[in-house]
């Protein structure tokens, strides 16, 4: 399917009206339609080796359009250049890891977070690369880190930028690849604030987007129509431990015919978002820097997330106190299904 001639026709659209609200999805449909009546098929723009990299980046212009027509230009203006620094921030990241290859690198303890937790050397070193490529933004805001804590970057101001370095640390030191960089930014101090989120996720090299009011998307794509079973068929148990695994797998059987158990809260977020998993809860509190990012997603999909013991969820603070444990389902009636069972 040439879906760079497709693509190419509709981001001419969008130049036409470019503050329309827009379905560039049903004009690709509908441009396909009339490519195949007239027969475009055996006439192909490109070699064939070579139209997969363009069409990455004609669909990457045709997104970044079809976010201009929703939310208007200058609300893209102002979460784009924090894109390029999350994208950079992921690089920086990646040096990082390489330059601590093995479990003698990345497993040494060096000190204590702000969160709670211990800090290892492959955190440590994450959160510092992530710190210098903030300074280089030259932006006013208040960096929530889960090593360091608060810290104003400028005057402060209303905004927040909540990083986790490395979501999934275990699974990192321990050369398991799955483990990501997750970044939010946000206009205010609670979760309904949250304007962009980014992560990265080294095993895979996906990467997840959202915008508020503009979508979910992977690899600059729109999240296919796939999303949870309305039955759960797969849970994800994270934030645990062997004993609290014990404690309350007994009270979702029944409610979820199966358990995963992969390392990391805001990539399971992220894979319900995609609907590769019908149901994710966290057995200890989670923190504003495990969720701030990967709950956009999941919102932007229509689904739901809600906290056991602090609700509302809109109201929770972008800190690095753990307050609540944390459900997520393709529908509230599950969430407060599983709710009850993880209280029971």
């Amino acid at each position: 399917m040439h879906r760079v001639a497709l693509a190419e026709a509709a981001v001419q659209k969008l130049h036409v009206l470019p503050h329309a609200r827009v379905d560039a999805a049903g004009w690709i449909d509908e441009l396909e339609g009339e490519v195949r009546r007239a027969r475009l098929r055996a006439q192909p723009l490109l070699p064939r080796h070579a139209e997969g990299a363009l069409d990455h980046a004609v669909l990457g212009e045709l997104d970044d359009r079809g976010h201009e027509a929703i939310l208007g230009p200058s609300k893209v203006g102002a979460v784009e250049p924090w894109l390029a620094t999350c994208r950079a921030a992921a690089e920086d990241v990646r040096r990082v890891l390489a330059e601590l290859p093995g479990r003698a690198e990345r497993e040494p303890v060096v000190g204590s977070g702000e969160g709670g937790d211990e800090t290892t050397a492959v955190d440590a070193a994450a959160e510092a690369a992530i710190v210098r490529r903030l300074e280089q933004t030259g932006e006013d805001f208040v960096l929530v880190s889960e090593e360091l804590g608060e810290r104003q970057f400028g005057s402060g101001g209303p905004r927040r930028v909540v990083v986790d370095p490395i979501d999934g640390s275990l699974n990192a030191k321990r050369g398991i690849p799955h483990f990501c960089l997750s970044i939010a930014v946000a206009d205010g101090d609670t979760m309904a604030d949250v304007e962009l989120a980014y992560l990265h996720d080294f095993g895979t090299g996906e990467e997840w987007t959202a915008r508020r009011g503009a979508g979910a998307f992977l690899d600059g794509r729109p999240l296919g129509p796939e999303l949870p079973k309305h039955e759960i068929e797969t849970l994800a148990f994270e934030a645990t431990l062997t004993s609290l695994v014990a404690e309350r797998a007994a009270a979702v059987v029944g409610l979820a015919y199966r358990l995963r158990i992969m390392g990391s809260l805001a990539l399971a977020l992220c894979n319900l978002a995609a609907g590769r998993l019908d149901a994710v809860c966290s057995l200890k509190p989670a923190r504003a820097v495990d969720i701030a990012a990967a709950q956009l997603l999941v919102r932007e999909r229509g689904l739901a997330i809600e906290l056991v013991e602090t609700p509302p969820f809109d109201a929770a603070p972008l800190d690095v106190t753990g307050r609540s444990r944390v459900v997520a389902a393709g529908t509230p009636e599950l969430c407060r299904r599983l709710a009850a069972a993880l209280s029971a």
